[in-house]
């Protein structure tokens, strides 16, 4: 059977042109009978796996918000709704931003976090409590912050570590105003 199966056409390649946020949340008005969801709020790069948890998030973010009337809706979802697309943006862009190629706006103070981030991944692999936290975090599971809980911020700076690799992976961030 598969003997007879032929490639249908040259093989495509999808390049993720970069995370974009828009912020409905800051509208004066907004359309009635009308919502945005999932990536039409935030878009990610797909390498971090946060779009449908955050969609979903943003879902129950609106279930919340029906339950509560129809009055102001948008308004209100909106404001609901960029509370997980904002955690889920801190950590990806925090990350994406950890390459020299990546175009964005850095915190202050990102490097030390980076280099605490390249030592908690690396602990990680030797670790399942420090592994469990980062994979919570990387989840939306855990706020992340609690990777600096003490008990794993302990685990992390006086644990061992496996060699890690990093590959580079540049993408454009944008905020819509």
């Amino acid at each position: 059977m598969w003997s007879a199966a032929r490639v249908p056409g040259p093989l495509e390649t999808y390049r993720f042109p970069g995370n974009q946020w828009r912020h409905f949340e800051r509208l004066k008005a907004f359309p009635g009978g009308y919502l945005v969801l999932g990536d039409g709020i935030c878009g990610f790069n797909p390498v971090y796996g946060q779009g449908m948890s955050v969609a979903a998030l943003e879902a129950r973010s609106l279930d919340t918000c029906l339950a509560a009337g129809d009055n102001a809706l948008a308004r209100r979802f909106f404001k609901a709704a960029a509370t997980p697309a904002k955690a889920a943006w801190t950590l990806a862009a925090g990350e994406d931003l950890r390459f020299p190629d990546v175009t964005g706006k850095r915190a202050p103070g990102a490097g030390l976090i980076n280099a605490y981030m390249d030592r908690l991944r690396a602990v990680a692999s030797a670790d399942p409590v420090v592994c469990t936290r980062f994979f919570e975090v990387a989840s939306l599971l855990r706020p992340a912050p609690s990777v600096f809980a003490p008990r794993i911020f302990a685990r992390v700076m006086l644990g061992r570590r496996k060699a890690t690799s990093r590959l580079p992976l540049p993408v454009r961030l944008t905020t819509a105003r």
